[in-house]
């Protein structure tokens, strides 16, 4: 479930996210935001409030190998 978050403006966040600060994908340049979840990580979303991994076309240059989450 989605809700809007009254500080920024058109932006919506997943229910228990907390959004942090508004920035640029540094891949495709599109407007995202940094959300914190709950357990404490941070995640870049589209302004609809879903995850911008989905829908970046450079997603893959920013995800990690196998071998460096293990080391997490």
């Amino acid at each position: 479930m989605l809700e809007r978050d009254s500080r920024f403006t058109g932006w919506h966040r997943p229910v228990d996210w907390q959004l942090v600060s508004i920035a640029h994908c540094r891949g495709c340049g599109a407007p995202i935001s940094w959300a914190r979840t709950p357990s404490g990580r941070s995640a870049p979303l589209d302004r609809a409030g879903t995850s911008h991994f989905a829908t970046c076309p450079d997603a893959a240059r920013f995800r990690r190998s196998l071998h460096s989450r293990s080391s997490l």
